[in-house]
C-alpha cells in the first residue's frame, strides 16, 4: 500500500530536487504530471492553484474556473513542487545571468504586455524548503500544505516560461487559465485508474477468502466424522455407567438409612445438649427435642430392632426433661405479653395482626415455634397456661376502668344534660371489642383454624362481666321527671351495641353462638326498654310538677322548653327511633289486626313527632285553664289576660323553634304536608291567641265610647267618669307583670297595643272636641297621645 498523502507528496518533491539538475524540460514535465496544453510547450499543472491579478495577463485557454483537487496523489504533487521551485526565487528580482526571453518564444506577447507591477504579484515565493523535506513534518508545515493546496485549487495554471533543454530561469512565471475538460479528462482517467486498482484488490482478498472458506469446510466434515466415531465407541460405556450409577445410588440410599437409624439409636450426642438446658439458646435447645421426638416416633413404628425399648425409654425420659425447660420457657413467654394494661392506652390497632399494637413481633415468633414443637411432641398442658394467661389479662384490663362504677354513674347523671357518647359503658364496650379482636388474632396466629375454640374459653370472663355490667343501667329507675330524658343514655348504648355487633361476630368467631347469643339478647332488652320510654304523656309529667309548686309564671312552661330539646336530641338517634317505632307498630299488629300502619320509616318518626306536639298543645291549653284566674285589675275580661300572655309565649317558642332547629329536617321535609301542618298548628294557635291579646284592648277602650242620641246620652259627667275609669284601668294594668321574654314579640304586641288605645283615644278626644266637652274645667284634663304610649310601655316594661 502507498504511503500516506502527505508524505507521498514530500517523497516525490525531494526526489524531483535530486534529479532537477539532470534531467531536461521534457523529463521534468512526464515525471510530474505536467501536460501540453499549446503547442508552443507551456506546461500547465493539472491540478495548480493560481493567483488572482489585478492586473491583465496572457490567457492561454478560455474556460472558467476549474473544479477543486478531489485527490491527492504522488503525481499531483510532484507537479505542485516544480510550479513551487518555479517560484521559489525571490519575487521581484530576475537573477543576472538569466536570459531575457526571444521575441520569438511563445511568451514573448505575454512578457511584452504584461507590466512589472503585475508580474511582481504573480510570482508566488517557494513555501517548500529542500531542508524541510528532509525534518518530521510540523503543524507548521501542514498549514503551509494546506495553502499550497488552496492555491492549485484556484482558477489560475501558473505556466513555467522556457526553451528547448533545460529550465533557464527559475523565477519568471506566467499565469494561464486552466482547459478545464483536459484536467476533467485527466481527474476521470485517474479516477478509473484507482477504481481499477482497488476493484482487483477486492478480487484478491474475495480469492483468498473463499480459499480459507474451503479449507474451513474440509477441516468441520473431518471433526464431525471424529466426532461421529467417538460418539460410536463411547456408547457401550454410558450404557455401563448407567447400571453403575443406579448401583451408587442404592448404596447411597441405604448409608443414609442406616446413618439415620443409627442417630436414632445415638442418645448420647443429644444427651448432654438438653441435660444442660436451653440457657438462653431456645432454637437449638428446641430443635435438640425435636431431633428427639422424631426419634421416639420411629422407634415406635419400627420396634423390631432388639435394644428399641431401652433407647425409647431413655428417649423419653430427655423428652420430658426437656418439656419441662421448654414450658417454663413458655410460661415466662407468656408473662411478658399477658401484662396488665389501662385498653384506653392502648394504640389504634392495625388492620391485621391487630395483636401487634400491643406484643413485639420477635415475641410472638418465639411463642409460635414453642407451640409448633409441643404439638409435634404431643404436649398439651401448655394449653391450660395459656388460656389462664391470656383471660386474666382481658379480665384485669377491663376492671382498671372501674366498671362497677358505672351504675352509680348513671344513677347520677342527669339525662336532660346527658352529651351523646359520653356514657362510661360506652367507652368500655368499645374497648372490650379492641381487647376480644387483638386475643382473636393471636389465638389464630398461634393455633390456625382450631383457634375459635380457645378464643371462646379465653373471652367467657371478660364478656361475663360485660352482661353483669349493662343488665343494671338497663333496669336503673328514674324520678318522674327524669324519666323522659333517661331514653338518651339507653338510645345511645342501643346506637353502640346494634354498631359493634357485626364486629364481635367477626372477632369472637361465628361458631361460639353462645356469646354472641347473649349480646343478642341485651340488645333486645335494650331495645323494649327505649321503646316503653318513648311512650309518655305529658299530662302525668303536668300532674307531677302541680303536686311539688303552684305554677303561676306566664313565660315558656318548662314543658314546652323540655320537650323542644327533647326532639333536638332525639332527632340524632333518629334511626335506632324509628326502629323502634316499628317494632311497637309490629307488636301493635300482631296484637291486634285491625290497626296496621303502612307509613314509611320518615312518616314514622314525625308521626310521632305529630303526636307530641299535639298532646303539648292540649296540656298548654289545659294549665292556662286551671293555672291561670282572673285579677281585680282585669276583671273586666275573660279569659285571664295572664293565661292568655302564657299561650302567646310558649305557641311563639315553639314555633320559632321548630323554624330555626333541624327538628323537622332538612327544608324538603319542612315543606313535607305532614311537617308543615305541625309548623302551619302552632302558628295559627299563635295568630289566635294574639287576636284575643288585641281584644282586650279594645275592651279597654270600649270605655271611652259616648253615646250621643237616646235616653242613655251621656252628659258631661258621663264622659269625664268615662275618662277618669280609663285612666285608672290604664294605671292599674302598670301593676301587673306582662311577662314576655321573646323581644320581637313584645315588640309587637306593644305596637299592636299603642295603634289600638292610642287611636281610641284620639277618636275620644275628637268626639269631645266636637261635643264640645272641655274636660280641663272639670279637673280631669286629656292627655297626649305620647303619655298615653308611656303608660303602656311601662305595662311591658313593669317586669
Amino acid at each position: 500500500m502507498s504511503a500516506p498523502p502527505r508524505l507521498s507528496a514530500r517523497t516525490s518533491i525531494l526526489d524531483q530536487k535530486k534529479n532537477a539538475a539532470n534531467t531536461s524540460s521534457t523529463q521534468l514535465k512526464s515525471s510530474s504530471g505536467i501536460s501540453s496544453s499549446t503547442p508552443s510547450g507551456t506546461s500547465s499543472i493539472g491540478s495548480s492553484s493560481g493567483l488572482k491579478s489585478s492586473g491583465g495577463f496572457s490567457a492561454t485557454s478560455s474556460t472558467s474556473s476549474s473544479p477543486n483537487i478531489s485527490k491527492r496523489n504522488s503525481a499531483n504533487l510532484s507537479q505542485q513542487y516544480q510550479q513551487s521551485t518555479t517560484l521559489s526565487s525571490p519575487p521581484f528580482k530576475s537573477p543576472t545571468n538569466a536570459p531575457s526571453p526571444s521575441s520569438s518564444s511563445p511568451f514573448s506577447y505575454f512578457s511584452k504586455q504584461t507590466s512589472a507591477q503585475n508580474l511582481a504579484m504573480l510570482i508566488y515565493q517557494d513555501y517548500v524548503d529542500e531542508q524541510l523535506f528532509y525534518n518530521s513534518p510540523t503543524e507548521q508545515d501542514d498549514e503551509e500544505f494546506d495553502h499550497i493546496r488552496n492555491l492549485l485549487n484556484s482558477e489560475y495554471s501558473v505556466t513555467t516560461v522556457q526553451s528547448t533543454g533545460a529550465l533557464k530561469s527559475n523565477n519568471l512565471v506566467v499565469m494561464s487559465w486552466k482547459n478545464n475538460a483536459t484536467i476533467e479528462q485527466s481527474e476521470q482517467d485517474e479516477q478509473i485508474e484507482n477504481d481499477k486498482r482497488d476493484l482487483n484488490f477486492i478480487k484478491d482478498q474475495l480469492a483468498k477468502n473463499n480459499s480459507m472458506s474451503k479449507q474451513m469446510v474440509y477441516i468441520l466434515d473431518r471433526f464431525n466424522d471424529g466426532l461421529s466415531l467417538l460418539e460410536n465407541e463411547v456408547a457401550p460405556i454410558n450404557a455401563s455407567m448407567k447400571e453403575w450409577s443406579s448401583i451408587f445410588n442404592n448404596i447411597n440410599s441405604t448409608m443414609d438409612m442406616v446413618k439415620s437409624t443409627l442417630e436414632k439409636f445415638d442418645v448420647d450426642k443429644i444427651e448432654s445438649k438438653i441435660k444442660e438446658g436451653a440457657k438462653g439458646d431456645y432454637i437449638s435447645y428446641m430443635a435438640a427435642l425435636e431431633h428427639v421426638g422424631g426419634a421416639i416416633d420411629y422407634l415406635n413404628e419400627h420396634n423390631q430392632f432388639k435394644s428399641a425399648d431401652k433407647v425409647i425409654n431413655s428417649l423419653k425420659d430427655l423428652k420430658q426433661f426437656g418439656l419441662n425447660e421448654l414450658e417454663s420457657n413458655f410460661k415466662s413467654l407468656l408473662l411478658k405479653i399477658s401484662n396488665i394494661t389501662d385498653p384506653t392506652t392502648i394504640p389504634k390497632l392495625p388492620n391485621s395482626k391487630r395483636y401487634l399494637a400491643i406484643i413485639s413481633p420477635s415475641l410472638i415468633e418465639e411463642i409460635s415455634k414453642s407451640i409448633e414443637l409441643f404439638e409435634k411432641l404431643h404436649f398439651t398442658s401448655f394449653l391450660k397456661e395459656y388460656k389462664d394467661k391470656r383471660s386474666k389479662f382481658i379480665l384485669l384490663s377491663l376492671r382498671k376502668m372501674g366498671p362497677e362504677k358505672f351504675i352509680k354513674q348513671t344513677s347520677e347523671t342527669k339525662n336532660l344534660a346527658y352529651v351523646k357518647g359520653s356514657h362510661p359503658l360506652i367507652s368500655y364496650v368499645s374497648e372490650t371489642l379492641r381487647l376480644y379482636q387483638i386475643e382473636s388474632d393471636l389465638a389464630s396466629e398461634f393455633f390456625g383454624n382450631q383457634y375459635h375454640t380457645i378464643l371462646e374459653e379465653i373471652i367467657d370472663p371478660a364478656h361475663e362481666l360485660l352482661l353483669e355490667t349493662t343488665e343494671p343501667i338497663i333496669k336503673v329507675k328514674k324520678t318522674p321527671g327524669d324519666k323522659v330524658f333517661s331514653i338518651f343514655p339507653l338510645l345511645d348504648l342501643f346506637d353502640t351495641f346494634t354498631t359493634l355487633l357485626p364486629d364481635f361476630i367477626s372477632s369472637i368467631s361465628a361458631r361460639d353462638g353462645k356469646h354472641i347469643s347473649e349480646l343478642k339478647t341485651q340488645i333486645k332488652h335494650l331495645q323494649e326498654t327505649c321503646a316503653s320510654l318513648l311512650d309518655f304523656s305529658l299530662e302525668d309529667d303536668r300532674e307531677q310538677r302541680s303536686k311539688d309548686s303552684v305554677i303561676t309564671d306566664a313565660t315558656v312552661d318548662e314543658i314546652s322548653s323540655n320537650m323542644l330539646n327533647y326532639f333536638k336530641r332525639l332527632i340524632e338517634y333518629k334511626s335506632s327511633v324509628e326502629l323502634l317505632l316499628k317494632s311497637q307498630q309490629s307488636a301493635s299488629s300482631s296484637s291486634s289486626s285491625s290497626s296496621s300502619s303502612s307509613s314509611s320509616s320518615s312518616q314514622t318518626f314525625y308521626t310521632f313527632l305529630e303526636k307530641i306536639l299535639k298532646s303539648l298543645i292540649k296540656y298548654l291549653q289545659t294549665r292556662a285553664k286551671k293555672d291561670f284566674s282572673s285579677q281585680p285589675a282585669t276583671d273586666f275580661f275573660k279569659p285571664p289576660i295572664k293565661s292568655v300572655i302564657f299561650l302567646i309565649n310558649n305557641y311563639r317558642y315553639i314555633a320559632s323553634s321548630l323554624k330555626q332547629s333541624n327538628i323537622l329536617g332538612d327544608s324538603e321535609n319542612v315543606n313535607n304536608n305532614n311537617n308543615n301542618a305541625i309548623l302551619h298548628e302552632f302558628e295559627t294557635c299563635l295568630d289566635n291567641e294574639t287576636k284575643v291579646f288585641n281584644s282586650f284592648w279594645k275592651t279597654i277602650t270600649d270605655i271611652l265610647v259616648i253615646t250621643k242620641t237616646g235616653k242613655d246620652k251621656d252628659d258631661t259627667k258621663a264622659v269625664i267618669k268615662k275618662h277618669t275609669n280609663f285612666l285608672k284601668t290604664l294605671n292599674d294594668l302598670n301593676k301587673l307583670k306582662f311577662d314576655i321574654p321573646d323581644l320581637e314579640l313584645k315588640q309587637k304586641l306593644k305596637t299592636d297595643s299603642k295603634n289600638i288605645i292610642s287611636k281610641s283615644y284620639d277618636n275620644f278626644k275628637e268626639a269631645c272636641r266636637l261635643e264640645k266637652i272641655h274636660l280641663e274645667k272639670n279637673f280631669t284634663p286629656f292627655e297626649t297621645t305620647d303619655d298615653i304610649n308611656r303608660k303602656i310601655e311601662k305595662i311591658f316594661d313593669s317586669q
